[in-house]
């Protein structure tokens, strides 16, 4: 079996996709990142999912079964054998689209700066909206909230924060 090239698998991802996502949708979850990669020399294809309230070990595995049974109506596309992979997006993933800030709203967001803002490289809070220039996150002080608005590009992360 001759060795494809990840560029060309990622030609097809349309086509992978819109076979995995109404499948992904009937468990009530939603597709985040669709992916191919390389791993020990073995192509893997990668699908992240999110689901309000999270996605436990259980609904991965049947899931990843149910998405398994859908991929099998178009092995025609896969020319090498790859490994399945079903996942959670993490609970420190980047929040860097549209889609991922939706996700993240009412969530606690930690933004890092590209330059310091009020004398902070770093900041926290809820995260109460966004647009594609700026974003809006709660920041509660000594059991004060006020609302800040950050322009987009001068962040240079968002994510979730995360407390242990």
């Amino acid at each position: 079996m001759k060795k494809i090239s990840i560029e060309t698998y990622n030609k097809i991802l349309p086509e992978i996709s819109a076979v995995v996502e109404p499948v992904v949708s009937e468990f009530g979850a939603e597709l985040v990142e669709l992916s191919f990669s390389m791993s020990y020399g073995k192509l893997n294809l990668n699908l992240y999912v999110y689901k309000v309230g999270g996605v436990d070990l259980d609904t991965l595995e049947t899931l990843h079964n149910s998405v398994s049974t859908a991929l099998d109506t178009i092995e025609e596309k896969f020319e090498d054998d790859y490994i399945f992979n079903v996942s959670s997006p993490g609970l420190d993933r980047p929040i860097t689209t549209d889609d991922d800030f939706r996700r993240a709203i009412g969530t606690e967001v930690e933004v890092k700066f590209e330059k310091p803002v009020d004398g902070r490289s770093k900041s926290h809070g809820i995260l109460i909206s966004f647009t594609p220039d700026e974003i809006e996150f709660e920041i509660t002080q000594k059991q004060n909230k006020t609302r800040i608005n950050y322009e987009r590009k001068n962040i240079i992360k968002v994510q979730p924060f995360v407390k242990f």
